[in-house]
């Protein structure tokens, strides 16, 4: 078989050779043949000519014609093919088939086919179709484009495709099919088509990656206004159908950034989908910047008919509506989200808007939102809300954009009236609004409708109201106010009436306004005052308004001037303001003002006339010239004229008790004018505190005086000057005065019998002076002052303080002249005889000083007689000659310069001067006595001078310090004294020192303010010295002795000195004045070392007893501290009047803390204490902490004469400092009395309790009773010791006035009177006696009472007028109601032991005596007996009970 095969191949084979050899052979003769029928057969075919080049054999089946042209029927190439290859069937041209049958496959290369649209909208391609002919061959078969172009030109433009390859399949005259691609514009294109002649219909199918929608402009139907200007159409698919029933198309395509004009807007940045056909645009969420802001679009656009129909959803975040038409009435960028339907001559807008801020119709909105619907030019809104006129509004309305008509229904809260446009009236204020109106533009004149407004805390017209509501309908030319209600800051306004067109006719009412709210809005530049209530109308039109009314003003002020009531009629326009029948009271005073006010002018002028009673000056001067300064009470007529601001008058006037520019006034009268500015006074009598002025002149209108003035009796003091010390006195004056008004100058005659200058009598003064601005310039000057007679010519200027003249003196008291001067007189004194110059100025004058001086003094250290020529210049004092004398021997003398800013050079010297001058001088404190010899000379600063001293003092002291003899040499120097020699002998007795002191040293002032440049090295040395010199350093020692060694260095700085030394007493002793008896064999040790004190031995002996005191203490400055002191008493016996007996204990004195602290045991045995009433001594400089218990022993008596006499004991502790103790404790009253106005009282109980918080007062707790005669009184204290309560009762039973007749008139007269039931009101002499005798017993008796019981030694003495032991006596006794009763008993008592009393009891004439016994058992219980006298004996048991 594969034999077989091969065979048949090689058969196959070989015939085929054969045939493509024949073919070879024979095709170029049937090509021959073809190229002359070809052409033929191919323009018959085709019904247009056609021309082929040569034809070429490719094969058996298939060969190519070069150079096709094609040509349309007007000749026009419509086609040209550069190669046309032709597949074809060989066996059918075998056969004898025609060369149309035999065609399968025609190859067009490189064709170029142009298609034209003709005139009549068919296409050259037309004349390809032809009619189909029977029987005629028809190519059925495919046709290939390779590298083909095609040229399209239509009437709505030419668009140019290349690159197309493709085939079309043929069948017949029927169909044809297409599939091609393409380039067009570089975008590369795939067609799609089909053609069927039978069915007469056409499809075409283009699709492109992108496209440049600006080259296909010309296909956008007609109409459409739009206007590709930017980006890309991506994805585009478009397909064509042509069918019986006419063109349709379709298609789609996205945007890519597409830019392009619609209807004259600019749409940019478009992206999205859209399809279409020839009937519709879909746009499907495409967004795009429109007129660059951002919308959104979904939906369609109609474009079938003559204009795009639309039916779209738009939306925006932000879009600004006048992008689209500027007629609109708002601005600002809005959000929404609309519908957009109709077309766009027509469009039908729906959207619901909101906007953060904007505007509508000029007025600003913020977080507005509102429902809009435009169509047919009429803007529709609802459900409007925005934040706008300062409040929220909520409304709805239309406006139409063409005819700017409008419909508007709004209502607001929290308006804002001052940001509504174009109201006829300013109005301000917030509150709300309901409107309903209508009208066209801006025109408010077109406007109808209804307002019903209420605002608060605005103004209307300048006027201000706290609240105002006002309904308003507006119908036509006509403005009807039903209401208009305001209620000012104080009081209201009503109004209602008609606006017919600019016709008023208002009815206007108002209570309680205060017209200082709205004067400024009537007239301006007014300033008016007071309350106002009126009545009227108001007419004319709003142009020219006028107003009538009746009106009544209370508190009325002008300028600030009271006026009073005003009540009257005022009738206003625009030309002026009239004023009828007012009147204006205020109290007596009362204006009556009938006039015009002219309001044509520059300014409102005046023509009025003024009648006043009892008005005040200064009303008129503040409102006609404030710069006038009077005051009054005025009854005056005036007429005013000319303009406001400068008004022309005339009047009449009688002032009485007022005053000008501060000067009082009792009466003036006169008449005056001013006319262009200018003020004529004519005769104007004057009387002012005594004082009578004649006055006559003018103010000119520059204020310029020119008046002649008489005046008596003017009183300096009370003038309005400012002097620079008091003035006193009254004054003759005569004279001009002109300048100003602001600066009146005075020139004339001034006379005055008497003047107080700085204090100083001047008498019988005469002077011819000019005054003004406080310069006076004296011409000449008499006067006269004490003894002396003064001659004065100069000037002073009283505000710059400047003063310039010479004063001759004959007898004058210099402190006086000084005085007068302002110069002070630094302690000189005496009477001059010479002259003064004066100049510069008075705080600083230059004084030039020569004469004599008698009676002189210099800080009340008298010199007799003093020749001066000295002189202050600049605060330069230079003394040319001084030489004063005092008494017979005393001289000083002194010359040289100082400057008090600055050198001295000076040398003063003495003899036989009182030595009180020196402190005086060197402004210290010390005290001295004696008379001195010295010699000083001064250099250096005056403020601190370099002094050399030498001086000589014979029986003087320093302090307390006497000496029969001081000699010194001293230099002073930067603050320090330096003693090169100070050698001071009194008796026996010398000392000496030398070294440097601070001068800051000689008194406390200095001394507190010290510092550490404040140094001291002086060393002080006793030579032969005693303590038998301290009664002549001190008071304190009545006497002294014992020889005393020592030498002491004083180092260091005032702030903190040394000492170095020591100081020795051996066997001294010192009797100190307060103490009966001396201290013996004093001792004393103390060593000084730098800052520490080491006391030794500082010992002694008194009664019996003795004390030591040793320790240390530091010395830190000019105080002490780090204390370590000990004080021991071993019955140290002391006998002072309020203190005897021993003493005995321990206190230190020790540093806790920084701080002193003063401690230990003090114990009272045997001793008699008398506390004093009122302790002496004041409150202590120096401080210390206290811890010190006091024990009351045995026998401690407390004694005063006058108060108490008992037996004490306790103990009480003190804590706290000296300056604020505190004690803790109780004192009892064992046994004894007490004296209450004399009587005395046996003490039951008693007690001194120390309780009270941070105080050493005790609480005192005594009770005491007394029998006189038959009566029993009881005295009960208890308090405080500083406020006690004193109680005393009775028995039997009395008032307190019959106790206290008891107490001070004594008992038996008492009795007596009481008995015979006398109560007479004036004392008789019984009384008077007895009144004697308390004070007998209260100031003399008590104290011989005190002093014989010391001089005995016993416990009790007494005279009384009873027995103390008289209670026990009989009845009969005491029922005696004879004189014997007033005679007085002496009792002496004497404690034989601490509990066993002795007493002793006689009358004065020794008629009766007795002898007692008291024994105390214990606190409470006491036994004894009476023997003697009218008692044969008596023994006694006496108890005491506390309850």
């Amino acid at each position: 078989m594969r034999i077989k095969a091969i065979a048949l191949l090689i058969i196959v084979f070989i015939a085929g050779l054969a045939v493509f050899s024949w073919w070879s052979t024979y095709s170029q003769t049937v090509f021959a043949e073809l190229e002359g029928t070809l052409a033929a057969q191919l323009t018959n075919s085709l019904g247009t000519k056609v021309t082929i080049g040569q034809l070429h054999t490719a094969g058996l089946t298939s060969a190519t014609v070069d150079d096709v042209t094609i040509f349309d029927k007007q000749g026009r190439e419509m086609a040209a093919i550069k190669q046309v290859t032709v597949s074809y069937n060989v066996l059918a041209l075998l056969r004898g088939q025609t060369t149309m049958d035999a065609l399968k496959k025609i190859t067009l290369s490189q064709a170029a086919i142009v298609l034209v649209e003709e005139a009549d909208g068919t296409w050259n391609v037309a004349c390809l179709k032809q009619e189909a002919k029977p029987d005629s061959p028809e190519f059925s078969g495919n046709v290939v484009l390779e590298q083909a172009s095609i040229q399209v030109r239509s009437r709505k433009g030419q668009w140019d495709f290349d690159e197309i390859d493709g085939q079309f399949t043929i069948d017949g005259s029927q169909t044809v099919d297409a599939i091609l691609t393409a380039s067009h514009n570089a975008s590369p294109l795939q067609i799609q088509g089909s053609l069927n002649n039978s069915k007469n219909s056409l499809w075409l199918t283009v699709k492109a990656e992108q496209l440049n929608p600006a080259n296909y402009q010309a296909l956008v139907p007609d109409g459409t206004e739009l206007n590709f200007t930017a980006g890309l159409l991506k994805q585009v698919e478009v397909t064509v159908v042509k069918s019986p029933k006419g063109l349709r198309y379709a298609g789609k395509f996205g945007l890519d950034n597409l830019a392009a004009q619609v209807a004259g807007i600019p749409v940019e940045q478009a992206q999205g989908n859209v399809m279409f056909s020839n009937e519709s645009v879909y746009i499907l969420g495409s967004h795009a910047l429109v007129a660059s802001q951002p919308v959104t679009v979904l939906g369609k656009i109609g474009i079938a008919g003559d204009q795009p129909v639309f039916d779209l959803k738009v939306g925006s975040p932000g879009f600004d509506p006048t992008v689209i038409n500027g007629n609109l009435p708002v601005t600002g960028i809005v959000k929404f989200e609309a519908t957009v339907a109709g077309t766009l001559s027509d469009p039908v807008v729906a959207a619901k808007v909101t906007a953060a801020q904007g505007t509508v119709a000029n007025y600003s909105l913020q977080t507005a939102k509102a429902n809009l619907r435009f169509a047919g030019n009429i803007l529709t809104f609802d459900n409007f809300s925005a934040s706008m006129l300062g409040g929220q509004v909520q409304g709805q309305g239309e406006f139409d954009i063409v005819s700017s008509r409008y419909q508007l229904q709004l209502a607001g809260e929290n308006l804002d009236a001052a940001a509504v446009q174009e109201l006829p009236l300013e109005l301000s204020g917030r509150g709300k609004v309901s409107l309903s109106v209508s009208g066209q533009g801006s025109d408010w004149q077109s406007m109808a409708g209804m307002a019903a407004v209420t605002l608060a805390a605005g103004n209307i017209n300048g006027i201000p109201y706290n609240t105002m509501s006002t309904l308003i309908e507006r119908s036509g030319n006509k403005t009807t106010v039903e209401y208009c209600n305001a209620a000012l800051p104080t009081g209201y306004v009503a109004a209602n009436g008609l606006l017919q067109g600019e016709q008023l006719t208002m009815k206007v009412s108002g209570q309680g306004i205060a017209l200082q709210d709205i004067d400024d809005a009537i007239v301006k530049n007014s300033n008016f005052a007071g309350i106002v209530a009126f009545d009227g109308e108001i007419t004319g039109t709003t142009a020219a308004p006028a107003i009538a009314l009746t009106f009544d003003i209370a508190n009325l002020k002008a300028n600030e001037q009271v006026l009073g009531t005003a009540t009257g009629k005022l009738t206003a326009d625009c030309q002026q303001v009239t004023l009828n029948q007012v009147l204006l009271t205020d109290g007596p005073a009362s204006h009556e003002v009938t006039g015009k006010i002219l309001l044509t002018g520059s300014e409102p002028e005046l023509n009025l006339a003024v009648i006043s009673h009892a008005a005040r000056a200064e009303t008129f001067a503040r409102m006609i010239m404030p710069e006038l300064k009077v005051t009054g009470n005025v009854d005056h007529e005036l007429s005013l004229t000319g303009p406001l601001s400068n008004p022309n008058f005339q009047g009449k006037i009688i002032l009485t008790q007022g005053s000008l520019y501060g000067q009082l006034i009792a009466k003036a009268e006169g008449s005056y004018e001013r006319k262009d500015g200018a003020v004529t006074v004519n005769n104007l009598d004057v009387v002012s505190l005594g004082t009578s002025i004649k006055l006559s002149g003018t103010v000119a209108a520059d204020n310029s005086l020119h008046f002649a003035v008489n005046a008596q009796n003017v009183k300096l003091g009370r003038l309005r000057v400012n002097y620079p010390y008091p003035v006193i006195g009254k004054v003759n004056i005569s004279g001009q005065v002109t300048g100003t008004v602001a600066s009146p100058r005075l020139e004339g005659q001034l006379e005055a019998p008497l003047v107080l200058l700085n204090g100083q009598e001047i008498k019988n003064i005469f002077s011819h002076l000019t005054y003004q601005d406080g310069h006076a310039t004296i011409r000449e000057l008499h006067f006269a002052q004490g003894t002396g007679n003064y001659v004065f010519a100069g000037a002073a200027d009283l505000n710059t303080k400047e003063i310039d003249g010479l004063l001759k003196v004959e007898n004058g008291e210099l402190a006086g002249i000084l005085a007068i001067a302002n110069i002070p007189e630094r302690g000189i004194r005496g009477r001059l005889n010479g002259e003064i110059a004066l100049n510069g100025s008075i705080t600083n004058p230059d004084v030039l000083l020569r004469g004599a001086i008698s009676r002189g003094q210099i800080k009340n250290y008298s010199l007799d007689s003093i020749d001066i020529d000295a002189e202050l210049t600049n605060q330069i004092i230079t003394i040319n000659k001084f030489m004063g004398k005092q008494g017979v021997d005393g001289i000083l003398v002194a010359r040289g310069q100082a400057d008090l800013n600055g050198a001295i050079d000076m040398e003063f010297g003495g003899r036989d001067i009182e030595t009180g001058i020196l402190p005086a001088l060197f402004d210290t404190t010390v005290e001295t006595k004696g008379k001195f010899s010295f010699n000083a000379q001064a250099t250096g600063q005056t403020a601190d001078p370099n002094v050399a001293v030498s001086l000589e003092i014979k029986d003087g002291s320093v302090a307390n310090a006497e000496f029969d003899n001081l000699y010194g040499l001293f230099i002073y120097n930067q603050g320090s004294i330096h003693v090169n020699q100070l050698f001071l002998a009194r008796g026996p007795y010398k000392a000496s020192a030398y070294g440097v002191v601070p001068l800051k040293a000689l008194n406390s002032q200095g001394r507190s303010k010290a510092d550490i440049t404040d140094r001291m090295d002086l060393k002080l040395r006793l030579d032969n010295a005693d303590l038998s010199i301290l009664p002549m350093l001190t008071k304190e020692v009545a006497w002294a002795t014992g020889p005393t060694t020592g030498e002491i260095s004083v180092g260091g700085t005032l702030a903190q000195p040394t000492l170095n030394g020591q100081l020795t007493v051996v066997k001294g002793a010192i009797k100190l004045a307060d103490l009966n008896e001396p201290i013996q064999n004093v001792g004393v040790d103390i060593r000084f070392q730098d800052d520490t004190i080491t006391i030794n031995d500082f010992d002694g002996q008194m009664g019996g007893g003795s004390y030591a005191l040793n320790g240390s203490a530091r010395l830190n400055g000019l105080a002490l501290d780090h204390y370590n002191l000990k004080l021991s008493l071993d019955h140290l016996g002391i006998k002072h009047k309020y203190f005897a007996g021993p003493l005995d204990g321990v206190v230190s004195l020790t540093s806790e803390k920084g701080k002193p602290q003063l401690s230990g045991k003090l114990t009272i045995e045997d001793a008699t204490v008398n506390i004093p009433a009122v302790p002496e001594g004041g409150e202590l400089a120096w401080d210390t902490g206290l811890d010190v218990e006091l024990v009351i022993g045995n026998k401690v008596r407390m004694y005063n004469p006058y108060l108490y006499d008992f037996l004490a004991a306790g103990k009480v502790k003190f804590s706290g400092t000296l300056q604020k103790p505190r004690a803790a404790g109780r004192i009892e009253a064992r046994r004894g009395t007490v004296k209450y106005l004399t009587n005395r009282f046996n003490i039951e109980s008693g007690s001194a309790e120390f309780t009270q918080y941070d105080s050493i007062i005790p609480i005192i707790k005594v009770k005491a009773n007394a029998k006189l005669q038959r009566t029993r009184i009881d005295l009960v204290i208890n308090g405080p010791a500083t406020a006690m309560d004193l109680t005393l009762t009775s028995d039997p039973a009395m008032s307190q006035q019959e106790i206290m007749s008891i107490l001070t008139l004594s008992g038996g007269d008492f009795s007596k009177s009481n008995s015979q039931a006398r109560h007479d009101s004036v004392l008789g002499h019984d009384q008077l006696v007895n009144l004697l005798n308390t004070g007998l017993q209260m100031r003399f008796i008590a104290e011989i009472e005190n002093s014989m019981q010391n001089a005995l030694g016993v416990d009790e003495f007494r005279l009384a007028k009873s027995s103390i032991f008289d209670t026990y006596s009989s009845r009969e006794s005491q029922d005696n109601s004879d004189s014997s009763f007033q005679g007085y008993n002496l009792e002496i008592g004497k404690y034989l032991t601490d509990k066993l009393l002795l007493s002793y009891t006689m009358d004065l004439d020794q008629q009766k005596n007795s002898v007692s016994l008291r024994y105390d058992l214990n606190k409470r219980l006491s036994v004894g007996g009476t023997f003697g006298g009218t008692n044969n004996g008596l023994f006694i048991i006496e108890t005491r009970t506390n309850f």
